[in-house]
């Protein structure tokens, strides 16, 4: 066990099979289409990758960044997406 984690909440195993799960859930809800598949940086990056290497339908990729400002706890947020896409005309879930 790292030095810093007090306690493993799920395995490398546990975590390999249900991101191979969730892709094989949105293959079947996003078949014969094209989604955006959108990361939040930089805290989903390692999930966000070994998730896209389990989907079988093609994606579009782009990234999000959202930044906090002021008081931790207040709804004020700085959101942009990655040059490009913007999500525009896109289906959100």
């Amino acid at each position: 066990m790292h030095i810093d984690c007090e306690k493993i909440i799920f395995t490398e195993e546990q975590l390999k099979a249900r991101t191979t799960e969730i892709a094989c859930e949105v293959d079947k809800l996003y078949a014969g289409k094209r989604p955006l598949v959108v990361g939040i940086l930089k805290g989903s990056i390692i999930f966000y990758a070994d998730f896209i290497r389990h989907l079988t339908v093609p994606v579009e990729l782009d990234f999000m960044v959202v930044s906090s400002y002021g008081v931790v706890g207040e709804a004020e947020y700085k959101k942009g997406f990655g040059q490009g896409r913007q999500g525009q005309g896109r289906n959100y879930r």
